[in-house]
């Protein structure tokens, strides 16, 4: 509060430098994904002839060169941190090369999918509560690969998306007109809630919540996971997010408006807004 003729002081205050953003890299830059502590940075760039990744030490403003393939007009890009940091997920594809690894961040050692699970590997995402493993799906099997160990093993759970959640398997399976989030125990599954349609992916969250992203749309959907008659706490446009540090409450953006979100109290409140 401030009131006329008096002096109000206000404490922790973040100053920004008020300068020019420093140019990293100039190109055709495919994928730019950001770990979560913010430290390193991974992004993919077309230098004309290759298709090169890079990881950015937004501390030491150190640059390395961690793969390349040859470039071509139509290429595909994935990029993926684990929950934790500790691995890179790169999927990179071109004409020619078809590239899909595991990078170590400790050592920046390099592991092929294609090795593990052989050349059927389609699509691949980490765990959100288990930072060493990583699920690949296949046009018939999904397989539950240990990093830190180097091995992979088929899985018999039908789904288009897993993770682990409070020591649970978590699912999202789409069946005609809608996707299902079950829990599963043992041989049968708990629907915890039925959603839109759509293509989605799990983040980390506090234990009595589920978040997914469907990243088609990007839309962010925040689940109660104990499920019941209103189990969708939050269904909204957003390609920016972040929990506090104690994951009480959510921040995101769509980039225009910004929002938190406080689930306990259930009030999403808009912090500001921009119109360009």
């Amino acid at each position: 509060e401030i009131f006329s003729r008096n002096t109000t002081f206000i404490n922790n205050i973040v100053l920004y430098l008020e300068k020019e953003p420093d140019i990293v890299r100039e190109g055709q830059v495919y994928m730019v994904m950001q770990e979560a502590f913010g430290e390193q940075i991974a992004f993919v760039i077309d230098g004309g002839e290759w298709l090169e990744l890079y990881l950015f030490n937004s501390l030491s403003q150190e640059e390395t060169l961690l793969a390349r393939i040859p470039s071509s007009k139509s290429a595909s890009v994935d990029l993926q941190f684990s929950t934790e940091g500790n691995y890179l997920a790169a999927h990179l594809k071109t004409a020619s090369e078809d590239m899909h690894s595991i990078i170590n961040m400790n050592d920046q050692s390099s592991s092929s999918i294609y090795s593990l699970v052989g050349q059927e590997a389609e699509r691949g995402y980490f765990d959100t509560e288990q930072d060493h493993v990583y699920y690949v799906h296949t046009q018939s099997t999904l397989f539950e690969i240990n990093l830190s160990e180097q091995i992979a093993q088929s899985r018999l759970y039908d789904a288009d998306n897993i993770t682990t959640h409070n020591n649970q398997m978590i699912t999202a399976k789409s069946v005609n007109d809608r996707t299902i989030i079950s829990r599963l125990e043992g041989e049968s599954s708990e629907i915890i809630a039925y959603i839109p349609l759509g293509t989605y992916r799990f983040h980390p969250s506090p234990s009595e919540m589920i978040l997914l992203e469907d990243v088609n749309r990007h839309r962010l959907l925040l689940l109660d996971s104990t499920g019941g008659d209103q189990p969708i706490l939050l269904n909204v446009d957003a390609r920016l997010w972040q929990w506090e540090s104690n994951s009480k409450q959510l921040l995101y953006s769509n980039g225009f408006d910004l929002h938190i979100y406080d689930p306990n109290a259930h009030i999403d409140e808009t912090i500001t807004r921009l119109s360009e």
